[in-house]
């Protein structure tokens, strides 16, 4: 907590606050595009995240999978 402080302390102000303003903004676009894009956009952005936490090429291809069958199954209850 202290090193926090003292890192805040020696941080000018303008660049405290120029970093929190790129934040919120950054913040605020993202959830601004996650509601004005389609239900299949948002479904597609969560598919993405989610294989890029893959951690090697048998984990990605594992997930790929996981995702198919998903897409399989639903299909076959519409």
């Amino acid at each position: 907590m202290s090193q926090n402080r003292a890192l805040i302390q020696a941080t000018p102000h303008s660049t405290l606050g120029s970093s929190l303003v790129a934040t919120v903004s950054t913040a605020f676009a993202a959830v601004t595009a996650f509601f004005a894009g389609s239900a299949d956009a948002r479904q597609q952005a969560r598919n993405a995240a989610y294989l890029s936490e893959a951690t090697d090429l048998y984990d990605l291809e594992a997930r790929v999978r996981e995702l198919d069958n998903q897409m399989h199954k639903q299909s076959a209850l519409a």
